[in-house]
């Protein structure tokens, strides 16, 4: 599952690009996690194990292994998976260089693991998105999935003119509406998929003021998510691989190896 359905997965992602993956602390990605784990705490619940797909160089990575016992980081860049190899020490930790494809055709996963995905769904075509989903739904877990805000001009000025970003690239976002999304997951078979928007400040003034007094206001500014939800930095996409009434009908466990890796 490489960007855009081609193997140019690695010179987009190519060693010393897109350096605004990553802040030089992980407090934007905590309160990132702070606000969805207020709006959907029972993605956390009983989740020990959270599959990040697509982590590029982290940038929410730490705040997730701050809050599951196990994360898994599927990456299926070369140079962004060796970074994160480099960084993540500890024995919680577990880097695959694979596509989602790869993965979940090798591994299997049940109750107790997590999907989630931060800016990864617009790098996918809808083939590849389709095939997403259809592994989610033969998984049985729950899936979350946050992406750029397709109405926020910010983002629009952002992809047009930052150096290492390109519209060939990042052309999905436009796409990605709320209404797609919806059509989407329910031609897979997902039935009320949970849909919302956060992080109404973008990124960088966020996370400056994350460093200052400020900070605790923060959340007071969500209270805008839907009277300008133009100006929200993400979409929220929630979803479950199962019915509510079979939810413990699986066995908790972690990815198990079913087929050695080549």
């Amino acid at each position: 599952m490489s960007a855009n359905g081609n193997n140019g997965s690695t010179a987009y992602f190519a060693n010393g690009k897109h350096g605004y993956l990553r802040f030089e602390d992980d407090s934007y990605g905590d309160y990132v996690l702070s606000l969805i784990k207020k709006i959907v705490p029972h993605f956390f619940r009983h989740a020990h194990t959270a599959i990040e797909i697509g982590p590029g160089l982290g940038r929410f990575s730490c705040s997730l292994v701050k809050e599951f016992k196990t994360v898994v980081l599927i990456e299926p860049s070369k140079d962004f998976a060796q970074s994160l190899r480099d960084f993540f020490k500890n024995d919680n930790v577990t880097v695959h260089e694979l596509t989602a494809e790869e993965f979940f055709s090798t591994y299997d996963v049940s109750d107790g693991s997590v999907i989630i995905g931060f800016h990864i769904l617009h790098h996918l075509n809808k083939h590849q998105r389709q095939t997403l989903y259809r592994f989610i739904k033969e998984k049985r877990v729950q899936a979350l999935f946050a992406e750029p805000n397709p109405y926020n001009p910010l983002i629009f000025l952002q992809v047009t003119f930052h150096p290492d970003m390109d519209w060939k690239e990042e052309i999905e976002y436009l796409r990605l509406t709320k209404k797609r999304l919806f059509h989407e997951l329910n031609k897979s078979g997902f039935r009320n998929p949970f849909f919302t928007r956060i992080c109404f400040l973008p990124p960088p003034l966020a996370h400056m003021l994350l460093k200052t007094p400020l900070k605790k206001a923060l959340p007071y500014f969500e209270m805008f998510n839907k009277v300008l939800p133009f100006l929200v930095s993400y979409q929220l996409v929630h979803f479950t691989g199962y019915e509510p009434a079979d939810r413990h009908s699986c066995p908790a466990s972690v990815p198990i190896r079913k087929t050695p890796l080549s």
